[in-house]
């Protein structure tokens, strides 16, 4: 068959710098693995990186089976701003016009939302030639732009982002299925959309496939990772990620202040890049045991993994990310580190129930600090900690169930 994805804001095979797989490369790996024929439609705007990948519009083939279409944008800055939104419309239109010219067309669409706009104009495309499209649900757009404000002015921003949710609901009402990385995403969509669920609907959880590591590269990331990690402590904590608006690191910081006076051996290791990078280090210069690292490739993650024992998801505590699971969660799950985060929604509940996640109030860092002198004085706690986020992860989010059953959700359709 021949399927294409529509997808932006994710690394691509062309990339080549390490970044870790997203849902277009790994779900265009599994179905070329299975001999279909695929075009990932997406940006030539990087959204990790903040730049443009080239100066105009490219088609790089992959493989015999693999094609990527990037098609240029203005790009953007902050990730939550007007430029961006502004940025997805220009997109959509020029994904339309580009759609038009097209000769060829797919069996299947699969359309990564957001962003709404893309989604929207290509939905629009995918319904006018009557071909079967999926829509793939990561963040609830527009609500997680509303919960970006402050509360005594949502209900005037949801009045001007009317537009929006309207046409969120039509892209998810006229769609043949809807995936979605949790339970409580697809309800939201079908809820927004007025519409039923389907044989077609699903849970399509965030995973990666297997990382395939090279013995020389392991060694040399694990001695990179010792470096990093330069006192003796007893607890490591590892973040990585984009360190941005999503994020609180006030109470993570002030544990970190808390630990570093008391002189007891807990370190933060803060991994990536963002807009609030510069500003979180400049409140911890002072502290020992709080280390930057910038963005760091596959291997990396795995050396640090392996000298970290718990890892951090320290999220504005919303009902964006109260009802979701993240890549990032799932990741740190596969790497078998104990996960503490602020949020205390559905999305956690079961890793908490499975003792692989701990709760603290984003509002008082002293929760943090609590749960972090007991977890100090029981250390073997950690170690079935990390017992059970490995048997977590392989019964419910290994790459080879999870893409299985999309697959035959997606392709059996």
């Amino acid at each position: 068959m021949n399927i294409w994805i529509f997808q932006t804001g994710e690394p691509l095979h062309c990339d080549e710098d390490g970044s870790r797989p997203m849902r277009a490369m790994n779900l265009a790996n599994f179905l070329v693995s299975r001999g279909h024929k695929v075009i990932i439609w997406s940006s030539n705007f990087y959204h990790q990186k903040s730049k443009h990948r080239f100066n105009k519009d490219k088609t790089i083939r992959i493989s015999n089976l693999l094609t990527i279409e990037l098609v240029s944008s203005p790009g953007y800055k902050n990730n939550i701003s007007i430029f961006r939104l502004y940025d997805h419309f220009i997109l959509g239109i020029r994904f339309l016009k580009k759609l038009k010219n097209r000769k060829d067309i797919p069996d299947i669409g699969f359309i990564g939302f957001p962003p709404m706009e893309v989604a929207y104009f290509v939905s629009r495309w995918f319904k006018r030639k009557q071909i079967k499209y999926f829509v793939d649900v990561k963040d609830p757009w527009p609500d997680h732009l509303v919960d970006a404000f402050p509360k005594k002015i949502k209900s005037i921003i949801k009045i001007i982002f009317l537009p929006y949710y309207l046409i969120t609901s039509l892209t998810f009402r006229d769609s043949d299925g809807i995936s979605a990385i949790t339970k409580s995403f697809l309800d939201w969509s079908l809820e927004l959309s007025d519409r039923k669920k389907n044989r077609n609907d699903f849970v399509f959880p965030l995973v990666s496939m297997p990382y395939d590591e090279k013995y020389d590269q392991k060694l040399k990331s694990l001695e990179w990772a010792k470096r990093i990690v330069k006192n003796d402590a007893s607890i490591n904590i590892f973040f990585v990620g984009t360190i941005g608006k999503s994020f609180n690191f006030e109470p993570v910081l002030k544990a970190a202040e808390f630990f570093d006076t008391k002189l007891k051996k807990i370190n933060f290791i803060i991994c990536g890049d963002g807009e609030l990078k510069k500003s979180a280090e400049d409140k911890s210069s002072s502290l020992q045991n709080v280390f930057f690292t910038g963005w760091i490739n596959r291997s990396q993650i795995n050396a640090l993994a392996n000298v970290c024992n718990l890892s951090i998801a320290p999220y504005i505590n919303n009902d964006t990310f109260k009802n979701t699971i993240s890549n990032k969660m799932i990741d740190y799950l596969s790497l078998g580190l104990p996960i503490l985060t602020s949020i205390d929604g559905s999305g956690v509940s079961d890793l908490r129930d499975n003792n692989t996640a701990i709760i603290y109030d984003e509002n008082d860092y002293k929760t943090l600090v609590n749960i972090l002198e007991e977890l100090l004085l029981d250390l073997q706690l950690i170690n079935k900690m990390r017992t059970s986020a490995l048997e977590t992860f392989n019964t419910n989010y290994s790459y080879k169930i999870v893409f299985e059953n999309a697959y035959k959700k997606i392709i059996k359709s």
